[in-house]
C-alpha cells in the first residue's frame, strides 16, 4: 500500500528538492526513497523508474525556469527584456542548481517549447529576422547556459562579473545583428 499522502506529484517534488541539494547527476531511487522514508519498490507505484523520474523533473524544471523568465520579461521590451531574462536565468541557476541541470536534460517529447518563449520575444523585439530567430535564441541560450554551467560547478563567485561581460557581448550582437547580416 502507498504511504498516506504520497502521490506522483509529491514524489517528483521531493526529487526536485533532492536534486537542488545533491545535484541532478547524483539522483538515485534509493536516495529519494530514503528522503521520503519509504523503500525503493514503493516508488514504482508512482513512477516508472529513474528515467521517468528524470524526465518528470526536467519538465518541472523547465516550467519553473520559463515561469521565472516570463515574469522577468514582463513589462520590458527589447534589450531591457533581454537583460532581465538573462539575469533571471543566472539567478535560477544559482538558486536552483539541480533544476538548472535538469532543465537541460533531454526530456521525452512533450508540449514544452525547446527554447524559452521570452527569448523568442526578445529576438523579435530586437529586430532579428524571423528566419534567424530560432538559431539566434539557441545561440543566446547556449552561451548563457554554457558559462553558467561552468561557473555554478567551479567558480560561483565569478557568476556576476564574467556573466555580465558575456551579456554585454550578446547584447551588442542582438542590437547589431541586422547591420552585420546586411553587410555580409
Amino acid at each position: 500500500m502507498a504511504r498516506m499522502g504520497l502521490n506522483t506529484e509529491s514524489v517528483v517534488t521531493a526529487a526536485v528538492d533532492l536534486v537542488d541539494l545533491d545535484g541532478f547527476d547524483s539522483l538515485s531511487l534509493s536516495s529519494l526513497a530514503q528522503r521520503l522514508g519509504i523503500r525503493v519498490p514503493s516508488l514504482y507505484k508512482h513512477i516508472d523508474g529513474i528515467d521517468d523520474l528524470k524526465q518528470r523533473i526536467s519538465e518541472k524544471a523547465k516550467l519553473d525556469l520559463y515561469g521565472k523568465l516570463e515574469a522577468a520579461a514582463l513589462d520590458r521590451y527589447g534589450v531591457a527584456a533581454f537583460r532581465a531574462v538573462a539575469t533571471a536565468y543566472r539567478d535560477f541557476a544559482i538558486q536552483y542548481p539541480g533544476r538548472f541541470d535538469a532543465a537541460g536534460y533531454k526530456a521525452r517529447l512533450s508540449t514544452l517549447p525547446t527554447i524559452s518563449p521570452s527569448l523568442e520575444r526578445v529576438a523579435e523585439e530586437c529586430g532579428i529576422p524571423t528566419e534567424h530567430a530560432a538559431r539566434t535564441v539557441q545561440a543566446l541560450r547556449a552561451s548563457m547556459r554554457g558559462l553558467l554551467a561552468l561557473q555554478v560547478e567551479t567558480t560561483p563567485e565569478l557568476s556576476g562579473t564574467v556573466y555580465e561581460s558575456l551579456l554585454d557581448l550578446l547584447e551588442a550582437g542582438l542590437v547589431n545583428f541586422t547591420v552585420y547580416t546586411a553587410n555580409r
